[in-house]
């Protein structure tokens, strides 16, 4: 697998032959990709197959924080004592993975995975290497991608959705430093 920023794509790699199977993130992949990229809004990476032909996925990300609202939310962050009786909300410093898509060709191969280790890899590099600090990695995770997530050790973000009738468009997820070095 080939990874590189999308402003490097190969010449004849064409982001319309993506399709990830969700309309909303294959707009983002033509419509705002390259142009968020270049006003510096999200960093963008694209993987190809190993003759550039084909775009297996790419993932966008950007610095964010996260807001710590409740005790669930200091609990997942393992800032509890930060909270004590206090019910102002507390900025972290995080990592928000905006969009992530696999082309349908691709997907249930394990590609996936690969792309977000890979990212997990890239954050651990840039907080270990040029000791930057960061608390951990949020999404908003549409509502059938929520178990992937899960399965790398992402949880809920400011409620446990799966004990509310709440149905938002897209679920708050949140995996820790710590998580993501066990996933490593």
């Amino acid at each position: 697998m080939y990874k590189t920023n999308i402003r490097k794509l190969p010449s004849g790699v064409s982001l319309k032959h993506f399709t990830s199977g969700e309309s909303v993130v294959d707009d983002f992949l033509y419509r705002n990709a390259v142009n968020r990229e270049q006003r510096d809004i999200f960093s963008t990476t694209v993987f190809f197959t190993e003759d550039q032909e084909k775009i297996i996925g790419f993932y966008s990300l950007a610095a964010s924080i996260v807001e710590v609202k409740n005790p669930y939310d200091a609990s997942l962050l393992g800032t509890l004592e930060t909270m004590g009786n206090d019910v102002s909300i507390i900025p972290f410093p995080a990592i928000e993975l905006t969009w992530l898509g696999v082309d349908k060709q691709f997907q249930r191969k394990r590609h996936g995975t690969m792309l977000l280790k890979s990212l997990f890899q890239d954050i651990l590099i840039a907080r270990d290497q040029l000791n930057i600090g960061v608390s951990g990695v949020q999404v908003s995770a549409l509502p059938g991608a929520v178990e992937f997530y899960q399965h790398f050790g992402f949880k809920y973000l400011h409620m446990n959705y799966d004990r509310v009738a709440v149905f938002p468009e897209t679920y708050p997820l949140f995996i820790a430093m710590r998580d993501i070095r066990d996933v490593i």
